[in-house]
C-alpha cells in the first residue's frame, strides 16, 4: 500500500515526518511511504509579518494538496495548525510526545 506524506521542508517538520513514517512502518512493513515536500506561504514569504499573512500560513498548501488527493496525510507541527480549519479535514492522530 502506498501512502504519500506531505510536509514542509524545515528541519523540525522533516524530523516529525520521519518519526511518523517510522511509526507507520512499524505498524505495517508492507507500506510504501513517499515523503513530499510542500512549500507553504510561510516558507516562501520570509519578509511579511506572519500576522499579516493570515490563518494557515504554514498549513494551507498542505491542506489543499490533501483535498486534491495529491497527498494522503500531512504532518504538521501542532503550533502551526490554526484553531479553525477546513471542515473537510480532521486531525486524525497526534503521536505521543517522547519527552
Amino acid at each position: 500500500m502506498e501512502i504519500v506524506i506531505g510536509t514542509r521542508g524545515s528541519r523540525l517538520e522533516l524530523a516529525q515526518t520521519y518519526y511518523v513514517k517510522n511509526l507507520l512502518e512499524n505498524l505495517n512493513e508492507n507500506l510504501d511511504i513517499e515523503i513530499k515536500i510542500v512549500k507553504t506561504t510561510g516558507d516562501k514569504d520570509q519578509k511579511t509579518k506572519l500576522s499579516e499573512l493570515g490563518l494557515g500560513v504554514f498549513t494551507k498548501e498542505l491542506d489543499i494538496k490533501m483535498l486534491n488527493n495529491e497527498i494522503d496525510i500531512a504532518v504538521h507541527s501542532l503550533k502551526d495548525v490554526p484553531t479553525v480549519w477546513n471542515e473537510n479535514l480532521t486531525i486524525s492522530a497526534t503521536p505521543k510526545r517522547e519527552s
